[in-house]
């Protein structure tokens, strides 16, 4: 069975489960073993049943969930995917762009990777960030996208993965014992909230100090003490395998996350349209919002010794602060900025307007002025 979906911007085929159809090289095949626990995948001897994998032929992906697969004989690439009947996975779509493989869920926003639609083409020429984007949430559609799929470096929006790893296990309550000055990060420039060995800090004021200040060595804090929870390897390295599983579980297919918090290593990397569905992702997650709307935090904490201590920090995103003016009838519910050489200048965010809610981001800006331009002319095209 082959059902179509219709919106906007373009027609999309979706292929559900036990189908037998082809459509642009992409096909599942009756005789296919779909029920084969030890799924075969390119590149890769076998996949269980039960694990979760991606692997790559040439620049393409093959996908890999629970249960059946589905796999594609195109010349170009092979596409497997494993269905879990509890996610909300409909199907996969054979994206336009590249011969990328791209998931289909209900709850998100498909998109091109380009689109503009009704949008003049005086407007379009204006935007100049190399990849950025406007999505309104609240109805499933896209208003605005340039280049959502291109490859490039996050810097601290990874921080975003990093708190949803934490959010979904419900850690807000848990208290952390820092276990080394400055989270052992002693790279020059990082930005650091200060914290010291044997400071005890609620999750959720550390979770703050990441996402509002952009502390680093929160990040790698919130790493070790999250990984311990999940998979009793209390590391960074065992979280970062953490980030890459929910990027992919997500949707996210072009994306290679190396570290929690972005300080740039070169194939660290992802897309805007992959950070797109982390902060979607976070914004399901009860107290998000309450984390990242603030202009600053004030964070309250005991040192080693048990005495107490309080630090303040400003939030780094401007239009929060205030620094940064905002449009006519928008309110910022906030969200992650992000700056490196390598990366430019970068801000994915949530914000109201009309009663509706709206995911922007910018990726690779010239400067923080160009960054907050582009932030506006965008919010501009909200209705």
């Amino acid at each position: 069975m082959v059902f179509f979906r219709n919106r906007k911007l373009f027609k999309i085929s979706i292929i559900t489960l036990f189908s037998a159809v082809c459509f642009s090289g992409c096909k599942m095949n009756a005789n296919d073993e779909i029920w084969n626990k030890n799924a075969s995948v390119y590149g890769a001897e076998s996949v269980e049943g039960n694990n979760e994998g991606l692997s790559e032929k040439t620049s393409d992906e093959a996908f890999v969930f629970k249960a059946a697969s589905i796999s594609s004989d195109s010349p170009d690439y092979e596409l497997i995917k494993e269905y879990d009947p509890d996610s909300k996975l409909t199907g996969f779509v054979e994206n336009y762009n590249n011969s990328m493989a791209m998931l289909m869920y209900d709850d998100v926003i498909s998109c091109t990777n380009n689109y503009s639609e009704g949008i003049s083409s005086d407007t379009v020429n204006s935007f100049y960030a190399p990849s950025e984007f406007l999505f309104n949430i609240t109805d499933n559609e896209p208003v605005f996208a340039k280049q959502i799929y291109k490859r490039l470096y996050p810097a601290s929006t990874t921080k975003l993965l990093t708190a949803y790893v934490t959010l979904k296990y419900n850690l807000l309550d848990e208290q952390v014992t820092i276990s080394t000055d400055n989270g052992g990060i002693d790279r020059y420039g990082a930005q650091l909230c200060g914290f010291k060995a044997g400071d005890v800090i609620d999750m959720k004021s550390l979770l703050g100090a990441m996402l509002i200040y952009s502390g680093n060595d929160a990040a790698s804090e919130i790493a070790r003490f999250t990984a311990g929870k999940i998979n009793g390897t209390a590391t960074v390295d065992s979280f970062v395998g953490e980030m890459n599983k929910e990027i992919k579980l997500l949707g996210g297919l072009r994306s290679s996350f190396l570290n929690p918090h972005g300080l740039h290593e070169d194939n660290h990397y992802t897309c805007a349209y992959d950070m797109y569905l982390i902060l979607n992702a976070c914004n399901k997650i009860e107290g998000f919002d309450e984390i990242v709307k603030k202009g600053s935090i004030t964070v309250n904490f005991k040192d080693s010794e048990g005495n107490a201590k309080e630090l303040t920090f400003d939030n780094t995103n401007k239009m929060l602060s205030g620094e940064e003016s905002v449009p006519a009838g928008v309110t910022i519910i906030g969200g992650k900025t992000g700056s490196t050489p390598y990366a430019g200048s970068c801000l994915i965010q949530m914000f109201e307007k009309s009663g509706k809610r709206y995911i922007v981001g910018v990726f690779g800006a010239s400067s923080g002025d160009a960054l907050y331009n582009e932030m506006r002319k965008l919010m501009d095209l909200a209705k």
